[in-house]
């Protein structure tokens, strides 16, 4: 399902220009990187660099494209070198260098070969944060928006508790620094798909449009 889910919302990306699979591949190989399959489709995909970022990578602040990821390999950037078992796989304008576990998928965030903290669970979650970055986001891809904002704390966690069962555990977001460190949750329900953003305690539920599609 979340498969399907991102891909429906990444069809509105417009501005992304494809990058040869052979291209990714022969740099991989040549530089013993290892690439996940998820990994390569999504340089494959959203790797261009046509001289402007992707709108969704400035939703999220940062580059992610197949440039910035050679470069990390071909120039002495001390601080940007690689944890074993790892590739690189992005950069924020916090500073924070990502990469991306070659067994798991779990994206964290590291400096100078050293693991800080989990950022995101799967590329996937990387990219519902993209598509979503901006409040805007959510009414383009649903028809339905209801916003609480400020929820009690004990609120919070009273819904976090009933739900867990419902929980996308893939989409998760963290702060980069601990896995207790959680900065947003999606969770599923009734064909309803319920965004907890936890720093500011405001949930909302999204019903209709791409979710429509989904359940077809």
């Amino acid at each position: 399902m979340i498969n399907k889910l991102v891909d429906l919302m990444a069809r509105h990306v417009d501005d992304a220009d494809p990058v040869a699979e052979f291209e990714i591949q022969n740099f991989g190989r040549e530089h013993k990187i290892p690439l996940r399959e998820d990994h390569l489709h999504f340089l494959m995909r959203y790797g261009s660099n046509s001289g402007a970022r992707l709108k969704i990578f400035k939703n999220y602040g940062g580059d992610f494209d197949f440039a910035s990821f050679k470069r990390v390999y071909i120039e002495d950037y001390p601080e940007m070198e690689v944890p074993d078992g790892y590739a690189y796989f992005g950069t924020s304008f916090m500073d924070l260098s990502f990469c991306i576990h070659y067994e798991s998928g779990k994206i964290y965030s590291y400096e100078e070969g050293e693991l800080y903290g989990i950022v995101h669970e799967s590329i996937n979650g990387f990219l519902m944060s993209c598509l979503l970055g901006d409040s805007d986001s959510f009414d383009k891809f649903f028809s339905g928006v209801l916003v609480e904002r400020d929820l009690d704390i004990d609120d919070v966690n009273d819904f976090r508790l009933k739900s867990d069962k419902e929980k996308l555990s893939e989409l998760t977001r963290y702060a980069g620094e601990s896995e207790n460190s959680i900065i947003s949750e999606y969770y599923f329900s009734d064909g309803k798909l319920i965004y907890l953003y936890l720093p500011m305690r405001i949930l909302r539920t999204l019903s209709g449009g791409i979710l429509d599609t989904l359940s077809h």
